[in-house]
């Protein structure tokens, strides 16, 4: 899988989002719209085997502006976390 199948499966609204990524969100002052646009636009800052998949999926941190997303490329695509960038 790669960084094209987790949009793929964005515009088809087949993500999940992990509570720690809704609690950044508030705590953050991060909003779903400038997810799905780190998402779709942002840079690829990282790329590593997820290891708690046995290296069967990768983790993409991305980066616009000021807010990074870290994101798997799992079956159906993980969002991790979000965090703004100092």
């Amino acid at each position: 899988m790669s960084l094209e199948y987790i949009k793929r499966e964005l515009e088809k609204e087949n993500l999940i989002f992990s509570i720690h990524l809704i609690e950044k969100m508030i705590s953050q002052n991060i909003s779903l719209d400038q997810i799905i646009e780190v998402i779709y636009d942002g840079k690829i800052n990282k790329k590593q085997a997820d290891e708690k998949s046995n290296n069967k999926f990768t983790k993409y941190t991305l980066t616009k502006g000021d807010i990074s997303v870290v994101v798997k490329d799992s079956e159906t695509p993980f969002v991790i976390t979000a965090y703004r960038r100092k």
